[in-house]
Order: C-alpha cells, then structure tokens, then sequence
C-alpha cells in the first residue's frame, strides 16, 4: 500500500497557563533522571558510544521512573519520556563520536512537553492536556489569526514551552494522480504554464515586493541590533520570525493556484 503522505503547518499561542509550568517542571525532572539512568549503562568501545537497547531496558527504566514520577504525572508521560531520552542520547551519541561533546550526561535545560495524542482531547477549537488524572490544562486557538486556516485539519502533537504553545496540524495529501497535467517555466517575476489547450501566468511579483521589503527593514533592524545586543537581537528573531512566516504563507498561496490551475 502506498505510504500516506500529510502537508504539517506549526502555529504558536501563548503560554499563559500558570499550571503548565509545574507540568514542564515535572516531565523535565523525569527526562533528565531518565538520560542518568541509561547514560550510565553506555558501554565505550574504540571511542564509540553503545547505548543500551530500547526494547532490553524499556520495563526497567519505566519502572523507575514511575517511582520517580512524585508529582503523579499521567503514566503517558512516562512513555514520552523514555522515548525522548533515547533521542537525546542517540543526537549526543553522534556529536561525541565527532569529538564534539563530553562524555557527561546531555542533561535538558530548557523545559518543554511533547504531549502524545492519547493525552490531548479536541474539543471544538480547543485542546485538552491531561496533567494528572482528572486533572487538565485547555487551551485554544479559538479566534486566532491561523485559525480558518486549519479547518479540516488534525492536531497532532502540541509541544509546550513556559512562554508559548506549540500547535502542529496537519493534512493527508491526495494520493491519486491529477489526469491533467502542466509544465511550467520558472522566470524571474512569474510562473508561465502551459496544459495544452491554454497558457497559465502566476505571478511573483508579490513575493519578490515582500523580500524587498523585508530586507529594508532587516537592514536597519542589524543597525540598532549592532548598538543594542539584547534588544537588537530580540527585534532580529522577531522580524526573522514574521518574514519568514510571510514568505511562507504566499508560497502557500502559490501552491494552492498551480494545484487548481486545471
């Protein structure tokens, strides 16, 4: 059977549910008993780090970390957690056989969750997170700038962070192939296809204006990032942030024509 294929659009809300922060405490404090436990069985051999396998260690590391779990998390962040510590290890693994970190535990700084589809109930336009068992943070997109634009879509994994949340939705591509097809040229301001029959033009002027734009406000945006260092770079990641989000909504936007150009 032909693999689905699924088109991802990630949106940020903001993170202003106190509750969250004990929830990121707590999984970070799991995460990071859990990297000690298995850093500990890693086994060096001619500079290459063995870690133990997943499936070999797996009950015993739960069993664990359900004795660690004090502040009585739902045992579906258990499972997430395991699953990330391997992740970590195995992007650590490969940075300390390049010589590029410390035989030292990658212990996580940063709090985030990465909440699992069976912690996360869609109710309307709204999210349910399950903390602890009949216990539960709600948040919404409910009349955000993003939301007509995941109608019909699927939420899959939020991931929660102190200052925002993380929505990611996504979209089961066709998997039939379109009858008719159209061969386009790429220039320099527009798209020019041609079916058959008929001549198509989508234009680019409009992205080529926003870069342009764009650009003139980043320059000067880098002239009071270079005099102020904290609040330059703020402003730099926040225009970095919008223009990319632009670029990629027209590119969107041109997408869509090309697929109804028929």
């Amino acid at each position: 059977m032909t693999e689905k294929e699924y088109v991802h659009l990630t949106y940020a809300i903001r993170n202003e549910e106190e509750r969250s922060k004990e929830l990121i405490h707590a999984y970070v404090n799991l995460l990071n008993k859990g990297i000690k436990y298995v850093f500990n069985k890693i086994k060096i051999k001619d500079k290459r780090a063995e870690l133990p396998k997943k499936k070999e260690i797996y009950k015993e590391l739960r069993e664990y970390l359900m004795k660690e779990n004090a502040q009585g998390l739902a045992k579906h962040y258990i499972d997430q957690a395991i699953h990330d510590v391997y992740s970590i290890l195995d992007s650590w693994r490969r940075r300390f056989e390049k010589g590029r970190s410390e035989f030292k535990p990658p212990l996580v700084k940063k709090g985030y969750v990465r909440v699992k589809t069976t912690l996360r109930k869609i109710i309307g336009k709204s999210v349910r997170i399950t903390v602890k068992p009949y216990e539960y943070i709600i948040y919404s997109w409910d009349g955000s700038w993003f939301s007509s634009r995941v109608e019909g879509m699927e939420l899959t994994e939020p991931v929660i962070k102190e200052d925002k949340v993380y929505l990611v939705f996504r979209k089961e591509l066709p998997t039939t192939t379109p009858p008719e097809t159209v061969a386009f040229d790429s220039n320099l301001f527009s798209l020019d296809g041609y079916d058959g029959e008929k001549f198509i033009t989508i234009s680019l002027k409009q992205l080529y204006s926003l870069k342009y734009v764009m650009q003139m406000k980043r320059a000067k945006v880098q002239s009071v990032a270079s005099k102020k260092l904290k609040g330059g770079r703020r402003l730099l990641m926040k225009y970095s942030h919008r223009e990319r989000n632009r670029v990629n909504d027209l590119i969107r936007a041109i997408q869509v024509s090309i697929a109804n150009c028929n």
